[in-house]
């Protein structure tokens, strides 16, 4: 089936500097310092309504409805949660999206000798069952208030099983196998990665198996990392070589300065009260 390609130019970020990224597993923020990059190529189970706090009721990415009490998916105090995926996912490479994903994700995040950043979200998780292909049971070792903690949000990326099934414990960082997939992982997000030059550049293009073919608007995203925050500021204000940069933390006089000369782009400040 054929995708309509929209005509949108690329999307370009300027990134703050960051140091050049460590090799480690990808289910992290560890690469760029900031979600942004990453939530181009993976999706999570549900997305937050806020970044804070995180039991507001959440947006179904890649499950079909948010578990409640009400529909049977949650146990009244909250020990376990049954999630029921969407079975039209696709990773990038056009497989499948199922629950054994989930199960391994668990798995080699759990392990202490992958080193994964995120272990933390998942040290209170007794059991993650894949009850069949597209239905995945979460059992906490006792009551919880927030059974939606794991595989949800920023911390929730799930890989696929058959990139990094070699890549459990202390084979995530030394080998070479794991090391590439790294660096290339597939996801389930609207992009898909081409290109990533540590310390230097990303570059996403549009996801063809994505869930939601009309969604994706650019044709290819980049960031930009390297440089300094000043630098950053003026590819967005003044010269229009980037078309957008993050908590830049330019002095304010300098970013005022820089705003007021006029050129390509508009200082947007917010979260002031």
């Amino acid at each position: 089936m054929g995708r309509r390609r929209h005509p949108a130019p690329p999307l370009r970020h300027n990134k703050r500097p960051h140091p050049p990224p460590r090799q480690r597993p990808p289910v992290s923020r560890s690469r760029w310092g900031v979600a942004s990059a990453a939530r181009c190529a993976f999706s999570t189970g549900r997305r937050r309504r806020s970044s804070i706090p995180i039991w507001l009721p959440g947006h179904p990415l890649l499950v079909e409805e948010i578990p409640t009490v009400e529909n049977g998916s949650v146990a009244e105090d909250g020990a376990w949660i049954t999630w029921k995926l969407r079975d039209d996912i696709l990773w990038s490479d056009g497989t499948a999206f199922t629950a054994e994903d989930v199960v391994f994700t668990y798995d080699y995040c759990s392990n202490p000798e992958t080193a994964c950043t995120n272990a933390a979200y998942l040290v209170n998780i007794e059991s993650v069952e894949a009850v069949d292909d597209h239905t995945v049971t979460i059992t906490w070792n006792a009551a919880t208030s927030n059974p939606y903690f794991a595989f949800t949000s920023t911390s929730g990326r799930i890989l696929q099983k058959a990139q990094f099934a070699n890549c459990i414990g202390a084979a995530a960082s030394s080998a070479e196998e794991c090391q590439q997939a790294n660096l290339a992982p597939i996801g389930t997000g609207p992009y898909k990665l081409v290109e990533f030059k540590p310390g230097d550049v990303v570059t996403y293009e549009i996801n063809e198996h994505y869930r939601d073919a009309d969604k994706p608007f650019f044709q290819e995203v980049i960031f930009k990392g390297g440089g300094d925050a000043t630098s950053a500021a003026r590819a967005v204000l003044q010269t229009g070589d980037t078309d957008w940069a993050w908590n830049l933390q330019v002095e304010a006089a300098v970013l005022t300065q820089l705003a007021d000369q006029g050129g390509a782009g508009e200082l947007v400040i917010y979260n002031t009260a």
